[in-house]
């Protein structure tokens, strides 16, 4: 095979790009030598590193699943070539890859576009985040099934901006006319935004909780209600946050949109005062109009303003107010909520001082900061004293000894005060989030509902310089999103293959289960090990750390810090590293008890519940305001002094029961950088993330699989009320296939199972027309349907006849073929009878003619010897037709005396016989023999010498060089050089090099049925199947006996031969009165055929091709093992 010939391009990995492109320059045995495009260097590869690539790497498809070579470098370079075109959506099937653009594309998201998608199927329009919407709503009513879309990836991957984008679809495409429960759902958005989200230092707006909004529709499809529900807020974002990042937008949003009036009341100065802000980024989110807007704190300010297309401070603040006003907020508790929010910041600013009270050590709150406990005091309803003393000390009630009843007041140090003010803070503000969770829930009801929409956006996957317990959580909820990715794509799907019958090849993906298990495994989980450290009285975070490298000192998903060079530092009872699905992250332990416990202290919490304000007092009473929602109802006497781990897993328990039961659809958002830029695509960046999302396996799964499918049951209900009656008794499966057969679908387009049909990806769109058919057309499509029934049931009976007939014919051959067998066996039963007797006889009459020419043999001799044989021979001859007679007519059947004897005289006439040739031609042959001998001596000695001196060379050449390190087109010149031995090495490397390769291209082999329909031309250059050739020697060539590797002589001699992939795989040779040559490769490569399938010709000769089954009769016929083809057979 010549260089031009082979696939030229490879995808080779890269640490900057992924993959670049690069081309073949030669092969080796386990390595590929290459360069890169436009470059002149060349370096080697390994077989496993590298994936082919089709030579029109430069075209992009809208379905991943249409790509010639499913592998990682082609998924990649087609997200690349479509992100290069402003096209950031690409398909999966039925599974949506969004790049985040960070720019606003114009009309991507308008209203003609919603118009557009509407109603449309997936795949007859460009990837879209409305075509997965639509295609849920579709499914939602065609099966009458609740449906999800889970959108997942990493923080700034654009997850929050894509479930408003379905929401606003499916409010805008089905509203009632956009009416009030429609402007609701749309501007939950704004609210959640203000209250959840955070710049950090990977998104500008990330969601610091996860949500699970629902969409509820009745029968007819028209929107009824909604429903939210919110999982783990980052609480502890409120006390403090990195430099790069910012505390919640609402805090910000207060302070540019306030206007004076606001701020007095509030009481609100510069942001840099407010300790709960100034510890990390105090910028704000302004264009350049609202700059000058800003009133407070930012106009005295010399810090920079960030500016974000879809975040603007002033803006939002806006929107907030307008959307607590459509949700029929009144004024009075939108201003209690800001006052709550303007609380939290002075509570932030109080500051305590240590002091020695009597003979016990407490705290004071120092002077600077007793204007901030005013503040705080009045805006949440609380006397300045109580809020005081609760701040500086607790109360407790002794298990053991006292007056039972009395409560006595703890003194508090300053840090411990500081502590149980930031828990205060937290709780204020945690309650305050899910009371406004409550309060969007109980103004969206939904009493008529029938089917649902949830979209669940979750904080993606974290990986930060330091990691605490809020990654940890979040990590925790994203391990069990992938795992219900898992099951649902990949393990679910090739579950229900399996269950309806369809041939399918298991597909192989990375499972997370055992990383899952460090979180939740009973007893031991990392979960129930920090609760147990949390009721231990002396708990601590070291012991805790501890006591987890011990319950898992071999598992493969937990390692020590020192293990990982970026964390040497940290010591063992100081943290843990665990093996993610996405990546490694080392946890640092500190704070997780803290952060566990999210109790508060009684007197603090007895404290609000006195509050002169009406909110605040509901907030801690549980009040109308405060309830839970009724999915959660039952849920609340459980969670009870529940840690912060155990409410979270619980309520993600809840989650994904409720995502089973229902139709799942799956958008995986990409971060194209690091640095939030557009057009900058990261190729080694994006290609992890398509790895840990799963994306690779899935390809492979839905390339392969059927990812639309509806049961018959389903379809032939549609269809009943419009069906004549002779059609109305149909079987269910028997109306699909006479449905699909008048629409024109291929049958490689769908396959039938036990009780449903599957589509292949792409191809129920097709198919989807029927279902939005009118009622005029589906009459037509009913008599069309009609006359193709009475085709086939004709063809039925044409059918059943011909089979009728042919088992008439059947039963007529069978009948001979009895009394042909009954012959056989009369005849086999006579001829064994008669066998030794007729054997006996022929070899008599053998002998008797042998014995005749004895005669001629005699006359030669002299007259002594002459008259001595003639006797002997005379005696021969007497005893053989003496013999004979007895055989001949002897009445009763020969016996095994008789043939004993037989033998004996035919043994003794062979012996004589021969002694009588030997004693004639004794003299004759030794002297002939003499001569030969001499003869062949005197040539064995002159070859002896040539051969030595020619292996004396060859090996000087030979040795002189490597052949390893020899250009593969200098090894094809070698092999037919004249030196024998040096022609034999060349060969030897050849085969193995060419073996190597063809290896490689039969795992990365493309599909087939994909490559005619981009690249037709790659046909002509791939000889991808087995095929097997018989050829009679006489009708070659001395020149081509040689290079099949013939070694007969004879006219008669059959070539047999077996071509893998375009090489000699097997081939016999077999010859009259020889025993047939057998060679296979790898072990007889010199004595097999020279050259490649497209070289020889040989398919052009005719007749010359035979198949399989023929040749591997042939094959074990002569001796050979059966293993070599019974692969194939299976």
């Amino acid at each position: 095979m010549e260089i031009e010939e082979m696939n030229m391009h490879a995808w080779v990995p890269d640490d900057k790009d992924g993959f670049v492109l690069c081309k073949i320059i030669d092969i080796g045995c386990e390595y590929l030598t290459l360069q890169r495009l436009h470059e002149t260097e060349t370096f080697k590869a390994f077989y496993d590193n590298i994936f082919p690539a089709g030579d029109d790497f430069n075209r992009d498809v809208d379905d991943n699943c249409s790509l010639i070579h499913l592998n990682d470098g082609s998924l990649l370079n087609n997200c690349r070539l479509r992100y290069n075109r402003k096209q950031f959506y690409t398909y999966v099937a039925n599974i949506l890859i969004a790049i985040n653009p960070y720019e606003q594309i114009y009309g991507l998201y308008d209203v003609n576009m919603v118009e557009k998608y509407k109603g449309q199927s997936l795949g007859t329009l460009p990837p879209h985040i409305f075509a997965i919407a639509d295609k849920a709503y579709r499914d939602m009513m065609r099966n009458r099934e609740s449906q999800s879309v889970i959108i997942s990836g990493e923080s700034g991957a654009g997850k929050t901006e894509s479930q408003k984008h379905i929401i606003r679809f499916l409010c805008e495409s089905w509203g009632h006319l956009v009416g009030t429960i429609e402007r609701r759902i749309l501007e939950i958005s704004a609210i959640l935004e203000s209250f959840g989200n955070a710049k950090t230092a990977c998104n500008n707006n990330s969601s610091r909780f996860g949500k699970f909004i629902e969409i509820h529709f009745n029968d007819r499809g028209i929107i009824v209600g909604g429903f939210v529900s919110h999982y783990l807020l980052e609480v502890s974002r409120l006390c403090g946050q990195n430099a790069r990042e910012r505390n919640y937008h609402i805090f910000y949003q207060l302070f540019a949109g306030a206007d004076d009036q606001m701020a007095s009341k509030l009481k609100l100065s510069k942001v840099e005062n407010f300790n709960y802000l100034n510890k990390g980024c105090m910028q704000f989110f302004l264009n350049k109009e609202n700059l000058n807007k800003l009133i407070l704190g930012r106009n005295k300010c010399n810090l920079d303003n960030i500016q974000d297309e879809l975040i603007d401070d002033y803006n939002d603040f806006q929107k907030l107010l307008q959307a607590f006003n459509r949700i029929d907020v009144s004024v009075d508790i939108r201003d209690a909520v800001l006052e709550i929010v303007a609380a939290v910041l002075h509570l932030g600013n109080i500051e305590f001082l240590d002091q020695t009270i009597g003979f016990k050590n407490g705290c004071s709150i120092k002077e600077e900061s007793e204007m901030y406990l005013i503040s705080t005091a009045e805006l949440l309803g609380i006397e300045v004293t109580d809020l005081r003393q609760h701040l500086v000390s607790r109360l407790m009630q002794p298990s053991r000894g006292g007056t039972k009843g009395t409560l006595y007041s703890v003194p508090l140090r300053a840090s411990e005060a500081s502590t149980a003010r930031d828990a205060l803070a937290k709780a204020i503000y945690s309650r305050l989030f899910t009371g406004i969770v409550n309060k969007i829930t109980e103004c969206m009801p939904f009493d008529d509902s029938a089917f649902s929409i949830g979209v669940l956006d979750t904080a993606g996957f974290e990986s930060l310089d330091v990691n605490s317990y809020e990654q940890f959580c979040i990590n925790y909820c994203n391990e069990k999103l992938q795992n219900f990715f898992n099951e649902r794509i990949l393990m679910d799907e090739q579950n229900l293959y399996c269950k309806e019958q369809l041939h399918y090849d298991t597909i192989e993906f990375n499972d997370n289960k055992n990383c899952i298990e460090l979180f939740e495994q009973k007893l031991y989980g990392i979960f129930d090990l920090l609760d147990n450290e949390s009721r231990l009285p002396c708990s601590s975070t070291q012991h805790f750390t501890q006591t987890v490298h011990e319950a898992y000192n071999c598992h493969p998903c937990l390692m020590v810090p020192r293990s990982s060079r970026d964390h040497r530092t940290l010591r063992d009872d100081e943290g843990f590293i665990i093996c993610h699905y996405a990546a490694d992250v080392c946890y640092e332990t500190a704070q997780f008890l803290d952060k566990n416990n999210d109790t508060l202290h009684a007197s603090l919490q007895y404290l609000m519940q006195q509050s002169r304000k009406r909110l605040v007092c509901e907030l801690f009473n549980g009040d109308e305001f405060s309830k839970t929602n009724r999915a959660n109802a039952s849920l609340g006497s459980k969670l009870v002094n529940a840690s912060v781990g155990s409410k979270f897993r619980s309520q993600l328990d809840i989650l994904l029961t409720k995502l089973r039961k229902t139709g799942t659809h799956f958008v995986r958002c990409i971060k194209p950088n690091s640095e939030m830029k557009s057009d900058q695509f990261n190729g080694t960046q994006i290609l992890l993330q398509l790895k840990c999302s799963g994306m690779s396996s899935a390809l492979r799964v839905m390339q392969r699989g059927f990812p639309s499918r509806i049961s018959y049951v389903s379809l032939y209900n549609m269809y009943q009320k419009y069906l004549p009656s002779r059609l109305a008794t149909l079987d269910a499966q028997l109306f699909c296939k006479c449905l699909f057969r008048v629409v024109g679908l291929e049958e490689r387009d769908y396959k039938f199972g036990l009780t449903k049909a599957f589509f292949r990806h792409g191809k129920f769109a097709e198919f989807d027309k029927i279902l939005h058919l009118s009622k005029e057309n589906i009459e037509t499509l009913i008599e069309h349907m009609s006359s193709w029934l009475c085709r086939f049931r004709f063809r039925r009976i044409q059918f059943a006849i011909l089979s009728l007939v042919k088992v008439e014919r059947l039963l007529t051959y069978r009948a001979k073929c009895r009394v042909r067998i009954q012959n056989a066996v009369r005849a086999y039963v006579v001829r064994k009878l008669y066998r030794p007797r007729i054997n006996a006889s022929s070899a008599l009459s053998a002998l008797s003619e042998h014995i005749d020419g004895a005669y001629s043999i005699v006359n030669k001799l002299n007259e002594t010897d002459s008259h001595k044989w003639t006797a002997t021979i005379d005696a021969l001859k007497k005893n053989v037709e003496l013999l004979r007679y007895q055989i001949k007519h002897i009445s009763r059947p020969v016996d095994e005396e008789m043939l004993r004897q037989c033998d004996a005289l035919v043994s003794d006439a062979k012996e004589k016989l021969y002694y009588l040739n030997q004693q004639i031609n004794e003299e004759k042959k030794e002297a002939e023999e003499i001569a030969q001998l001499l003869h062949e001596s005197l040539e064995r000695t002159e070859i002896i010498q040539q051969e030595k001196c020619q292996l004396l060379e060859s090996s000087h050449v030979i040795e002189a060089c490597d052949l390893s390190k020899w250009h593969y087109t200098d090894i094809r010149n070698g092999i037919n050089s004249n030196d024998s031995k040096l022609s034999s090495a060349c060969k030897n490397e050849y085969y193995r090099r060419m073996r190597a390769y063809n290896d490689w291209k039969e795992r990365n082999m493309a599909l087939k049925g994909l490559a005619h329909k981009t690249q037709k031309k790659v046909e002509d250059h791939k000889i991808t199947s087995d095929r097997y050739f018989r050829i009679a020697a006489s009708s070659l060539t001395n020149r081509e006996k040689n290079l099949f590797g013939i070694v007969g002589k004879s006219q008669f001699t059959v070539w047999y031969g077996h071509f893998r992939n375009g090489f000699i795989f097997r081939q016999i040779e077999i010859s009259p009165n020889k025993s047939p040559i057998l060679n296979i490769a790898g072990q007889k490569d010199k004595n097999m055929c020279k050259l490649p399938l497209n070289k020889v010709a040989i398919s052009k000769r005719k007749n010359v091709e035979i198949n399989a089954t023929r040749f591997n009769r042939i094959w074990t016929g002569n001796g050979g093992s059966s293993q070599f083809y019974v692969s194939e057979i299976v």
